[in-house]
């Protein structure tokens, strides 16, 4: 086992980093809005913001097939306060239903003020009774969520229930698959060990922007986005295939082009190509925009054209959403067999085995069936 404290320490740190860029990326504010006791839990417990909220999360039961293996982020642990409101209480859900409610006589503190995590083995975090409930309990793992930002008048633009239960789906994800691997703890679940993040800060100017390589860039990022256009809007297969082709005909292009560039990493000395840091970031990041915009998408909470809207910004984000484009790419032609490309990328080996390998496989053999989307 590696040494927790400085594992958990790192990891944490990218964490809040991670929440703090997707939340600049979508124009949001990321405010820590004055904390409040409540005497009483009532306006937590009869909040409209938890009202909603609960009716939005209910909506995760109706996904018939999982987008991961034995992954459901309704089945996970939930805890849900309002710092803003009411930061002593909570109310705790688990597969689908409200598991509990508590009150403390100390606050909850997120550092970035919106939400957390906890692990058992992590423990001055939270108030002590929060977690003698939570060694009560048997909870192991959870996702910490604040709903102080959703609705409020004071942060503009303003978080909408879409945007809140997405980025909840987006870091649960992260907080049960990439975590508990990552810090080597008992609970873990299938992972790959290679997906230590390369520094994501300059990823896009050495690998995206880059002289050497921009033009084919430009071509590819156009072409994923229509590859997606044509999936989930035209529902043309043919077409999707052959942009399909397009995109990694000029991905291997950029990378060639690009073969002399290392992206900084704390994992390696020597840097890393840019094919190596985009396998891993479309794995940590690309997988887990899968497991949440993915999702939604197959509920019908987004809707095609927003889906392919969000797979078309923020182009110095590809990495999030190059990975959703090929994974919805292999949703849609793996039919039953998905579960097999999923198993494959959580036990591969290496980064040469990850996303854009699964991908290209598919596409270069041409044995696609009729999917889920």
């Amino acid at each position: 086992m590696r040494f927790f404290t400085f594992s958990f320490i790192f990891f944490f740190a990218l964490f809040t980093q991670a929440v703090e860029v997707k939340a600049q990326s979508r124009s949001k504010q990321m405010v820590n809005l004055p904390s409040k006791m409540a005497d009483d839990c009532t306006p937590l417990y009869t909040s409209p913001k938890l009202a909603k909220f609960l009716m939005a999360y209910a909506q995760l039961q109706r996904l018939q097939v999982p987008l991961w293996r034995n992954f459901r982020t309704e089945h996970g642990t939930l805890v849900l306060t309002d710092l803003e409101q009411a930061a002593n209480c909570i109310v705790v859900l688990q597969n689908n239903k409200i598991f509990g409610r508590l009150k403390m006589a100390s606050p909850i503190v997120l550092e970035n003020g919106l939400l957390g995590f906890y692990m058992e083995s992590k423990r001055e975090a939270f108030p002590q009774e929060l977690l003698n409930y939570f060694k009560k309990s048997n909870i192991h793992i959870a996702t910490v969520f604040s709903l102080s930002l959703l609705d409020n008048p004071s942060v503009q633009p303003q978080w909408s229930l879409k945007e809140y239960l997405n980025l909840y789906m987006h870091e649960d994800f992260h907080f049960r698959t990439t975590f508990p691997t990552d810090l080597d703890v008992p609970w873990k679940t299938p992972w790959p060990k290679w997906g230590q993040m390369p520094d994501r800060s300059k990823l896009a100017d050495l690998c995206y922007f880059n002289k050497l390589g921009e033009s084919l860039f430009k071509m590819e990022h156009e072409a994923g986005v229509q590859m997606a256009k044509e999936l989930i809007v035209l529902n043309n297969r043919e077409r999707a295939l052959a942009r399909a082709r397009e995109f990694i005909s000029l991905r291997k292009m950029r990378y060639h082009a690009l073969a002399s560039v290392r992206v900084p990493s704390s994992y390696n000395p020597n840097g890393v190509t840019c094919e190596e840091g985009e396998a891993i970031m479309e794995l940590v990041e690309g997988l887990a925009m899968y497991a949440s915009d993915g999702a939604m998408f197959v509920l019908g909470i987004f809707n095609q054209n927003e889906t392919v809207a969000s797979i078309n910004s923020y182009p110095e984000e590809w990495f999030y959403r190059a990975g959703l484009a090929q994974m919805l790419f292999l949703f849609r032609f793996n039919g039953p067999g998905i579960f097999q490309v999923t198993d494959r990328i959580a036990h591969s080996s290496s980064w040469q085995k990850g996303v854009f390998f699964e991908f290209q496989n598919l596409v270069n053999s041409g044995a696609m069936t009729a999917g889920h989307l």
